[in-house]
C-alpha cells in the first residue's frame, strides 16, 4: 500500500462466488459502501477468482482532486 492506494489480496472467496455476474453485483455494493463512507475514495476489483485469476484484488484509491 501507499498513502493513496491500498490493495487487499485474497486467494479464496469467503462467500464463495463462482459466477462473474454475482461477483460483479457484490462489487457494486462494496463500491457504493466505500464511496458513501468516504467520497474521496474509489473502489474496484483488479484480479478476480471468478474470472479465472489466482486471487482477487480489492483496490481502494484516494481520488485525485484538481488543484486551484
Amino acid at each position: 500500500f501507499t498513502d493513496d492506494r491500498l490493495v487487499i489480496t485474497v486467494s479464496r472467496c469467503p462467500y464463495p462466488f463462482v459466477r462473474e455476474s454475482t461477483c460483479a453485483a457484490h462489487t457494486c455494493m462494496e463500491e457504493a459502501l466505500v464511496t458513501t463512507l468516504d467520497p474521496g475514495l474509489s473502489y474496484r476489483i483488479g484480479r478476480s477468482l471468478p474470472k479465472g485469476d489466482a486471487c482477487c484484488e480489492h483496490i481502494l484509491e484516494r481520488r485525485v482532486t484538481p488543484g486551484p
